[in-house]
């Protein structure tokens, strides 16, 4: 939004009001980072009562009785977001289908399944600081965040899971541990690819 108001003359000396007749509604075709699309333009015109007394004690409570005259125009634009489905989506989601292979690997191999899984949470994690760059910097947590944040449950949870089942091979509770993995595959592998299609909807629409 861009906001046009006189910095000193009130709605009774100035009164901003909108162009119809002679205003442009060309597209902007082209908008520096070329990673935007131009979508619409809004233009409002209007009055304001400033929050202040101006120094003059006749004005009760903070307030001014004073009101000024406000232009507005509002360009919407949206970000392309095809690029960063390929040079950032793309590879997490490699590297999330690679962690979830785990389930492949014996369970006795167990030495095998954790470099599997760690060798994945390290990618994803050198891969989300190298990507720090491309992403805006905002006071708030983006979208990209929070699949990187996904991508670390998740192998977390594998870890763990990988963990958990040694120990219970290893103190002769075999059939358990065989429930458990098998159980637990059939949980993360449905999770992980509705949430792979739930990203990919949501960031394109």
């Amino acid at each position: 939004p861009m906001t046009l108001s006189h910095k000193s003359k009130d709605a009774n000396a100035v009164m901003l009001v909108v162009d119809e007749k002679n205003l442009s509604h060309h597209r902007l075709e082209t908008i520096y980072p070329e990673e935007w699309i131009y979508q619409k333009r809004e233009d409002y015109a209007g009055t304001y009562a400033a929050q202040s007394t101006f120094g003059d004690p006749n004005y009760t409570k903070g307030v001014s009785k004073v009101e000024f005259s406000i232009y507005e125009t509002n360009i919407s634009i949206k970000r392309i977001l095809h690029p960063y489905l390929i040079t950032m989506f793309l590879p997490l989601w490699i590297m999330i289908v690679i962690s979830v292979l785990v389930f492949l690997i014996p369970r006795e191999q167990f030495d095998s399944r954790m470099t599997l899984v760690t060798t994945a949470l390290l990618t994803i994690i050198v891969f989300h600081l190298s990507q720090e760059d491309a992403l805006p910097a905002v006071g708030y947590l983006v979208k990209a965040d929070l699949y990187f944040m996904a991508a670390y449950v998740l192998t977390f949870c594998l870890i763990m899971e990988s963990i958990a089942i040694n120990r219970l091979q290893k103190n002769g509770h075999e059939l358990l541990a065989k429930k458990i993995d098998r159980h637990f595959a059939r949980v993360i592998l449905p999770c992980t690819v509705l949430s792979l299609i739930y990203f990919v909807v949501t960031t394109i629409l």
